[in-house]
């Protein structure tokens, strides 16, 4: 496999060679632009096209864009890589919300300006580091050619005619140090911004799941599993290499205690803090992904900038070696100073993943929080109870740590217990007794969330349940994949089941959430002890159930009983969306049988009087939703 990867990454550098022309043809057939707006030279433009071209990639704009620069307001147009989602806004719309931005945009900035300046000037001692870090670091992002020079208000108004929409940039703790970002909510960018898709992104499961999978491949061809590693990547300067077409939407602007002044500055390609800045950056790791794991054999996925690998340890780091060079050649090298080098316990996103025994058969995989990971939060916990008052921007920060932090224990632990910290981060008004009585329940029960153990090697059988609702039907189906049995389960929506729930017969996504719950009772004998894909036409209900959080009470009720039958039946459910039309639960649950079928392919039903049998719906049993701590059921 080494020699494999070796020979195939020098046929591709190959190929790079003969397209340096094509590559300095696209260079020139662009307008002039200048450094901070342009790509950077080492992106490699022809091969870009060409790897796009050889492997059908639907994303065929994606050299043209790295050209031109990406949009990051107004019509965003989508990648055609990612998933689907409905737009906000039409695109007159957003080119009208745009152009209104821009037409503010004097009174804006100066605006922005004075706010900037009076909070500066008034900042206390530790506002005042808190923007001393933001303009170093800045000002390291200018010595690495990523900054343009400071510039005042006068300036930027006149260069930009008074149409401009700088960012606030401010500073976001992130573990031991200061991240900048630039908020693009605030300055309404966001808002006035339409996509198409969203990203999908890995967990730190990625790695266990693709690892089981490799051994369970090798004993399925009656080979002997061998050790398996997993590493870590990381983008070098990452969304600074991915150019914008519009500059006037990302200029920052910043209190300078150096100068006791305002100062505004250009930022090469795309900031932290704009909606469109992670589904346009997305796409360039998107592409090198496909290209590791197609041409090269080397399983690869991404979670944005951060790479992560599988390989054989017997391969000898050659998948790591491979990204290192296509990742170069391409023009957006890994950052060799980040590099998490492959081996069998490494930490992916925040939780420590232990592969030692995953080619030992139904050996399970272990997760635990990363070293120093819980001493972290104790701290913030610790300092806000003393201090009686919670930041937004640490709220913000303690909600991520705990999310992370809660997926390395069985379901999502603590989720909905978070709500008043969401509230705080995102600038609610909330009391001090419920924040109170949030951090106090995290402060008991972080220091004692066990170990995560899961075991991931493939069923007997997987099988596949499809939930839908109506305001009139629910109706579940489960597939199984290895006979092609399909078994389909229906029941009408009566007051009385509305009242027996305490749903409102109005809200659709209760039904659609009480389905999928249903999902798992009416076919929990089949699905116990085995993985199972739970598909949902509900954006909304999908997300709530991944998350095990949502803001309505009831809905929170059922997320918690979905984990907690899952967990009893030890069944491990993967949370996925389907498009309605492709939704084998949609039918009926709309139209009388038997006509509900009738305008279904045969072979997506895999329909036949032997295979489609029918069953009784069966609803939840109601389960306790809080437990003694540590004595919850387990799988």
């Amino acid at each position: 496999m080494p020699r494999l990867r070796r020979e195939r990454v020098d046929e591709i550098a190959a190929v790079a060679r003969t397209l340096d022309d094509v590559t300095a043809m696209i260079r020139n057939a662009a307008l002039p632009r200048d450094d901070i707006c342009r790509t950077a030279d080492e992106v490699h433009l022809g091969l870009v096209a060409a790897l796009s071209d050889a492997l059908d990639w639907p994303d065929v704009q994606i050299a043209r864009l790295l050209r031109d620069g990406f949009p990051v307001v107004g019509d965003v147009a989508d990648s055609g890589v990612f998933r689907k989602v409905e737009p906000a806004m039409s695109m007159g719309e957003a080119d009208a919300a745009k152009e209104a931005l821009l037409a503010e945009g004097w009174l804006y900035t100066i605006s922005l300006h004075d706010d900037l300046l009076t909070k500066g000037r008034r900042a206390g001692a530790e506002g005042r580091r808190k923007l001393q870090e933001v303009e170093r670091r800045t000002i390291q992002e200018a010595e690495k050619g990523y900054a343009g020079p400071e510039m005042s208000l006068e300036q930027v108004l006149r260069d930009y005619d008074g149409r401009l929409r700088p960012l606030r940039r401010f500073g976001q703790p992130q573990k031991d140090k200061i991240r900048c970002c630039d908020d693009g909510k605030q300055s309404g960018s966001n808002a006035a911004t339409r996509l198409e898709e969203t990203i999908y992104l890995p967990t730190f499961e990625w790695c266990a799941c693709v690892a089981s999978r490799l051994a369970f491949r090798c004993r399925a061809r009656g080979l002997t599993p061998r050790a398996i590693y997993f590493g870590l990547d990381d983008i070098e300067a990452a969304y600074r290499r991915v150019p914008v077409d519009d500059d006037r939407f990302t200029l920052i602007a910043y209190f300078s205690p150096r100068k006791n002044a305002v100062v505004f500055r250009r930022i090469a390609g795309h900031n932290f803090g704009l909606a469109a800045a992670v589904p346009n950056f997305s796409r360039i790791p998107h592409l090198v992904s496909e290209v590791m794991c197609a041409l090269l054999a080397a399983p690869t996925s991404h979670y944005v900038d951060d790479y992560s690998q599988v390989d054989f340890a017997s391969s000898k780091c050659s998948v790591q070696h491979a990204l290192a060079r296509i990742s170069k050649i391409v023009g957006f090298p890994v950052e060799p100073s980040k590099r998490q080098t492959m081996a069998a316990s490494n930490v992916a996103l925040g939780v420590a993943v232990d592969l030692t025994k995953v080619h030992e058969e139904s050996s399970p995989i272990r997760f635990f929080p990363a070293p120093g990971r819980v001493d972290g939060i104790l701290k913030i916990i610790e300092s806000a109870l003393d201090e009686s008052s919670l930041a937004p921007g640490i709220a913000d920060s303690l909600v991520g740590k705990l999310g992370f932090l809660a997926t390395s224990s069985y379901g999502r632990c603590g989720r909905a217990a978070n709500a008043p910290l969401r509230q705080v981060a995102n600038g609610s008004t909330t009391s001090w007794v419920a924040i109170r009585d949030a951090l106090e329940f995290f402060q008991r029960i972080v220091p004692n969330i066990p170990h995560r153990t899961q075991k991931f090697a493939p069923p007997p059988a997987l099988h596949a349940v499809y939930s839908d609702a109506s305001l009139h039907f629910m109706c579940v189906v489960a597939v199984n994949r290895m006979t092609g049995a399909i078994t389909v389960a229906r029941t009408a929506i009566t007051d009385d089941v509305a009242h027996r729930f305490a749903l409102d017969r109005a809200n659709i996504a209760h039904w659609e959430a009480l389905a999928a719950l249903s999902g798992l009772a009416t076919f929990a004998q089949e699905l116990s002890g085995r993985s199972t894909v739970l598909f949902i036409d509900n954006t909304h209900v999908a997300s709530n159930l991944i998350s095990g959080y949502s803001d309505q009470r009831q809905l929170v009720q059922m997320m918690h009983t979905f984990w907690e039958t899952a967990a009893t039946f030890s069944i491990a459910p993967w949370i996925e969306y389907v498009a309605s039309k492709s939704n084998l639960a949609d039918p009926p649950s709309r139209l009388p049988f038997p006509t509900c079928f009738s305008n279904r392919p045969k072979e997506d039903l895999n329909e036949s009087p032997s295979r489609k049998t029918q069953r009784d719906f069966v609803f939840p049993t109601h389960l306790p939703l809080h437990h003694p701590l540590g004595a919850a059921p387990r799988p």
